[in-house]
């Protein structure tokens, strides 16, 4: 089974919002640098308990929390995207390595894929 995936970059309030959309996923990614990929997230957090985590450091675009398909287990990984890099480096100062429930986060910069291509 293969995932469809559209693209589509709009621009608001001079912030550029990339959409990913498909049939179960649904985030929004800020400017580059204002985006986080987040590890060991307690395996009972959905996307608002990230969200409310995430939040005290700078506005959040879309927090996501993967879970596998067949069984809604969450997979303890996601993303959380700011509207600006400042509060994204604010949360990985305070949320990297943080207890959060029985795990401790690692936080970091999404990598973007665009820039690991080598033509």
């Amino acid at each position: 089974m293969s995932l469809e995936l559209v693209y589509l970059a709009v621009v608001v309030e001079h912030v550029e919002i990339i959409l990913y959309l498909s049939k179960t996923i649904l985030f929004f990614t800020g400017p580059p640098g204002a985006n986080l990929f987040i590890y060991h997230i307690p395996q009972e957090f959905g996307d608002q308990e990230l969200a409310n985590a995430f939040q005290p450091f700078g506005r959040v675009l879309s927090a996501k929390v993967f879970v596998d398909k067949a069984t809604g287990v969450s997979k303890c990984f996601g993303f959380v995207s700011y509207d600006s890099t400042a509060a994204a480096q604010t949360a990985i100062s305070m949320m990297n390595g943080c207890q959060l429930g029985s795990k401790k986060l690692k936080v970091q910069l999404k990598r973007d894929n665009k820039q690991n291509k080598h033509y």
